[in-house]
């Protein structure tokens, strides 16, 4: 699970992150990372924590979307309001 070893250290689980193997890089050999090695008996709650960590992360990214959109939204009509207010004042420049 991508977020295994976040959870792990909020539950205060001691979980090394796996070595799967080795890669080059660099012209040098690398550990490769994947997943944690824990007790099978944390392994139910852990995978349930990662869950919970995975839906707050995508809520969050979600919240941010929204956020982004909403102040577009806010520069498109006050750019838009500020056109008219200047039509107004001013006339079409035509």
């Amino acid at each position: 699970h991508p977020h295994a070893f976040q959870a792990a250290r909020r539950l205060g689980i001691d979980a090394p992150k796996a070595i799967v193997g080795f890669e080059r890089t660099e012209g040098r050999f690398v550990p490769k990372h994947d997943g944690v090695v824990i007790c099978e008996a944390f392994s139910e709650s852990l995978l349930l924590a990662a869950e919970a960590l995975m839906e707050e992360k995508r809520r969050e990214q979600q919240d941010a979307l929204v956020k982004k959109a909403r102040g577009l939204w806010q520069v498109l009509l006050t750019a838009l309001r500020t056109k008219e207010t200047l039509e107004q004042r001013w006339g079409t420049g035509e």
